[in-house]
């Protein structure tokens, strides 16, 4: 096997070569204080051991927000939004400044 072990830090400070590495086949361990936790590996490799890749729309959550009446007119994204501040002003009884802008 092809392999190579990085230290965490070296893993942060130089993702972009590790991941290049890692599509070209090339299993790179991640290591914390010599100990290996992590292994960044193609996508390809991993298919072959443990079948096709994940299917989103055949999980059980696909689809789970599909009959909300409140998000009909909006995206996800907007419609969850919306709730986190709505919650975040609740938890506060106003918006704090960091949130002023979202709003």
């Amino acid at each position: 096997m092809d392999k190579k072990i990085v230290s965490k830090t070296d893993a942060r400070n130089n993702f972009s070569a590790i991941y290049e590495e890692a599509k070209s086949g090339k299993t790179m361990f991640v290591s914390d204080r010599g100990n290996v936790y992590v292994a960044v590996v193609a996508i390809e490799k991993l298919k072959t051991k443990i079948g096709p890749s994940f299917k989103a729309e055949k999980s059980k959550a696909f689809g789970m927000w599909k009959d909300k009446s409140d998000l009909k007119d909006k995206s996800s994204v907007e419609w969850l939004s919306e709730k986190r501040l709505n919650r975040v002003k609740e938890l506060h009884g106003t918006l704090p400044s960091r949130y002023k802008h979202n709003s």
